[in-house]
């Protein structure tokens, strides 16, 4: 670049967000929100120690079960830090669904 020497990180995936703004407003975060960036939180620690099993441990009364389980699922192919916040990513992207 003309002037300067940028040097640029890769970009990373969007954390799960505390508050999720949606068309220019913020709604209410719930504690299914809480308890996903808590999730998020948990995963990333275990996998940084080099323990993905005990992903598996994290117990949630307010994700939905299924929810629950089809991330443990995505999460036991995760390699990485930045493998686990692809897999929230796309989990946030979904809030709200049906």
């Amino acid at each position: 670049m003309p002037g300067g020497d940028e040097t640029r990180q890769p970009s990373r995936p969007a954390l799960p967000n505390p508050s999720v703004v949606v068309e220019g407003e913020v709604e209410e975060v719930t504690p299914q929100d809480e308890d996903m960036r808590k999730f998020y939180r948990f995963a990333s620690k275990r996998l940084a120690e080099g323990k993905p099993e005990k992903i598996d441990d994290f117990e949630s009364e307010h994700i939905p079960p299924l929810l629950l389980s089809t991330l443990k699922g995505a999460l036991s192919a995760a390699r990485s830090v930045d493998d686990v916040a692809t897999i929230f990513k796309g989990a946030a992207a979904w809030r709200g669904y049906p």
